[in-house]
């Protein structure tokens, strides 16, 4: 069995956050830069713009993708076993990107969400949503996510689909 530390999984993810940077600029319309500091990156903000906006993004396999009905993962518990609450509770950033790339790594899709809007309705609306997915990881710790419909958002919490 394999563990990864934090740092580890941080430089992984890093690589393929990376490739996404020219499609946030130019979504946002400025520059952006990827955020080193490992204390924030644990409260989910993994870009900052030249104006201060601070983003989260998930890059998720196109096994989710579907142009008609997308649905994007909410993760609510990053380890059951730790009793962690998942990023939809912990992430602090003002931006949420949700991307979804094939097995070559190119991008297929995405949506930019204003993310404590996201939070506020996700905590509102939990109790309706019945669709849980649960994940290993590492076969060290399983996650808790539900798999949402996009069209169960309210489009004022769509900031662009990208």
């Amino acid at each position: 069995m394999q563990n990864f530390s934090f740092k580890e999984k941080l430089q992984e993810s890093e690589k393929n956050d990376r490739s996404a940077i020219p499609m946030l600029e130019g979504y946002l319309k400025e520059g952006i830069r990827y955020n080193e500091d490992l204390a924030t990156q644990k409260e989910g903000i993994d870009f900052i713009s030249e104006s201060g906006k601070t983003i989260e993004m998930k890059i998720v396999g196109g096994n989710y993708y579907n142009d008609r009905f997308p649905k994007i993962l909410l993760e609510t518990q990053s380890s059951i076993e730790d009793c962690r609450d998942g990023w939809i509770y912990t992430c602090k950033a003002d931006i949420f990107v949700y991307l979804w790339k094939w097995k070559g790594g190119r991008i297929i899709g995405g949506y930019a969400f204003n993310m404590p809007e996201l939070k506020k309705w996700w905590l509102e609306n939990r109790k309706n949503q019945t669709n849980a997915k649960f994940a290993m990881t590492d076969n060290r710790y399983t996650t808790e996510n539900y798999l949402v419909n996009l069209g169960d958002i309210p489009a004022s919490i769509i900031l662009a689909k990208l």
